[in-house]
């Protein structure tokens, strides 16, 4: 499945952020012998059990798997601003909805809370119309949003109102 996201990532990402980049997502996964998992697994915690017990705290486990992104080969942690970290993100959620929709045929529905905050004008335009393409979305904002057949509800003091627009 991740080489398949990749495939999507770069493209969805170029779409998005309007320059083009080389987006790879890997999988950092907590058992080193694919091979023999169980057996893995349970040397695992039985090899961290005594410092779980100390402190009290789960150190080794699928709780510390990780997913790594790298743009042109280096590490997005090391050299993207916080607006392409977030444009990476939503890239590997676009192409989640689209591996998913190619494997069941089902759309995805986003809930994107309030996310165009860190996006200027251009960016945000661009993820609105990758967004809207196939995917039904709840967007919460603090500004007006211009998309042609978008439902407004607002909330002041608790009441909400508004529909279509």
């Amino acid at each position: 499945m991740i080489h398949v996201l990749n495939q999507y990532m770069s493209e969805i990402y170029e779409s998005i952020a309007k320059e083009k980049k080389e987006i790879i997502l890997e999988y950092k996964c907590c058992i080193h012998d694919l091979h023999n998992k169980k057996e893995s697994l349970i040397d695992m915690h039985k090899a961290s059990r005594q410092k779980d017990f100390d402190y009290r705290n789960s150190s080794e486990g699928i709780h510390r798997e990780d997913y790594i992104y790298y743009m042109n080969d280096d590490l997005v942690v090391n050299c993207a601003s916080q607006g392409q970290k977030r444009m990476i993100i939503l890239s590997f959620k676009l192409a989640l909805a689209k591996y998913i929709k190619h494997i069941s045929g089902k759309e995805a529905i986003f809930l994107l809370d309030d996310v165009m905050s860190e996006l200027d004008e251009n960016h945000r335009n661009a993820l609105l119309n990758q967004l809207i393409k196939n995917n039904q979305c709840i967007i919460t904002t603090t500004e007006k949003l211009n998309i042609p057949n978008m439902a407004i509800y607002r909330v002041n003091d608790g009441e909400i109102t508004g529909g279509k627009k």
